[in-house]
């Protein structure tokens, strides 16, 4: 099966679409509340309803999203040579591991918050050995801005900026200047927008209460996924000592790249474990950096360990989804 995903057949994008529809298709069938924006000061201060369209409607959408993510996952994993080859693999993979909680893709803050953290790994690794990349990292704070609006959590990931630039490039100072810049010019945008409504005490209420705080707490809802995150964990530890061996061997580029991804997944480790922000929504994060250990070392070797892995993926799948119908745990 991971042959025919690493072939450049032009088929492969329709049966992307037919599979992303494929391993959603639970969602269709089960009854599923609709998520919250929780942590997302836009939906708030809009007062944003999405439980006004039709649930099917919602459903139908929130696939084509996901299918969206996995093109635009695909296409940066071609464009910085992440794998040994181009293909569709990255896409396949992420649909994959989305599938395994499926009821996490419907409309929520941190669902749509991901096209922004796609934006920005996209123009993070444009900075590999770049002289001046002020207007670059302006741009990439200014997405986290915008991101933060949008999920509050995400605003932790201008760390990943702060720390990713010395390690992708000799950098500036200047760079570091501008970053509050761009991280704020959203936040001030909407600020005014609010002052010239007279609502600019509102505004700055639900601005600070729109941030999870500190908790190491998890709910007993979330301990029926303890099969598909084990799981998850011993795959991400395969990958990751894979990948850390294999990418030690290569151009410096790529070893800067998974140091970069090692960073991101440091980061969500410390937003899900740590924050009162809602771990279904939070652990949506996650499916980036073990895409990333999964295609690089699907990618580069042909053995059956690797099909076994990927074949256990779309047995607890299949569980999971079962798991939804029957409530079989």
């Amino acid at each position: 099966m991971l042959k025919f995903f690493k072939s450049r057949n032009p088929l492969l994008y329709p049966i992307l679409l037919i599979y992303t529809f494929a391993l959603n298709a639970v969602l269709l069938f089960k009854p599923v509340a609709i998520s919250s924006f929780d942590h997302s000061l836009i939906a708030t201060l809009f007062k944003l309803d999405i439980t006004l369209f039709p649930n099917q409607s919602i459903i139908i959408v929130s696939i084509l999203f996901a299918f969206l993510q996995a093109l635009l996952v695909n296409q940066i994993f071609n464009k910085y040579r992440l794998t040994s080859e181009s293909s569709l693999l990255p896409s396949f993979i992420f649909i994959t591991l989305e599938a395994l909680f499926p009821e996490y893709i419907l409309p929520n803050s941190a669902f749509i918050s991901l096209f922004m953290i796609l934006l920005v790994i996209n123009y993070l690794l444009t900075l590999f050995d770049m002289s001046d990349a002020v207007q670059r990292i302006f741009f990439i704070s200014f997405f986290i801005g915008i991101g933060g609006m949008i999920y509050s959590p995400m605003f932790l990931f201008i760390l990943l900026v702060i720390i990713a630039i010395p390690t992708l490039k000799t950098p500036l100072s200047s760079e570091f200047v501008i970053i509050p810049f761009g991280l704020l010019i959203p936040i001030y945008l909407v600020g005014m927008y609010f002052y010239m409504k007279g609502e600019l005490s509102s505004f700055l209420s639900i601005f600070s209460n729109s941030f999870p705080q500190f908790s190491f707490k998890f709910n007993e809802n979330f301990l029926p996924n303890a099969i598909p995150v084990s799981f998850l964990l011993l795959v991400l530890s395969i990958g990751f000592v894979k990948n850390t061996f294999v990418f030690k061997n290569k151009v410096v580029r790529l070893s800067r790249y998974h140091r970069v991804f090692s960073y991101y997944f440091i980061l969500t480790l410390i937003l899900f474990v740590f924050t009162s922000a809602e771990k279904s929504d939070s652990s949506y994060y996650f499916i980036l950096p073990i895409t990333f250990y999964l295609s690089s070392m699907f990618s580069s070797e042909d053995n059956k360990l690797n099909e076994f892995i990927f074949g256990g993926l779309l047995a607890i799948v299949i569980f999971m989804q079962a798991n939804m119908i029957f409530q079989l745990i």
